[in-house]
């Protein structure tokens, strides 16, 4: 009797402790609605932290190249993405997630929106909770900022 007591107070704990309902129950529905509130309030430099890591690491490999040359337009985008004193090394340094959030910095300006929706509402497992995937906006970013790199100077 006791044992079944001791049971049903522990399963009761853990279906109300924070830690344990966050980690179990997130659902894609969840995690979508807590992106969009993060953006609609701190803008779009917190959507790095509903990507999935995998997305992360794709997006910093297509453009890490860009950024990370010594040509003058390299340079010059390094700059305006991250500032004058980052270096080639410091770019690759970087975390995904932090690579991915000093390019939003960089483009939240003209994208202050709240509606705009750079990030797809697919969604990939991700431990015990869901990751957003990256829309095709991304890539057509990454291929333009590419393609300014690999242009040649004027």
């Amino acid at each position: 009797m006791h044992k079944a007591i001791l049971l049903a107070t522990l399963a009761f704990a853990l279906t109300i402790s924070p830690n344990c309902r966050s980690a179990n129950m997130d659902t894609p529905e969840a995690v979508e609605r807590a992106y969009s509130e993060a953006v609609r309030s701190e803008g779009i430099t917190a959507i790095p932290d509903y990507i999935h890591p995998d997305e992360l690491e794709r997006f910093q490999k297509m453009l890490v190249p860009v950024f990370a040359g010594d040509t003058p337009r390299a340079k010059n985008l390094r700059g305006a993405f991250f500032g004058g004193s980052a270096t080639p090394d410091s770019i690759k340094a970087t975390s995904p997630k932090e690579f991915l959030r000093a390019f939003m910095e960089f483009v939240e300006g003209p994208m202050r929106a709240p509606s705009v929706n750079i990030a797809d509402v697919s969604l990939k497992p991700y431990r015990n909770s869901w990751r957003l995937l990256l829309s095709d906006k991304f890539e057509g970013m990454a291929r333009s900022l590419q393609a300014q790199a690999s242009a040649p100077a004027p």
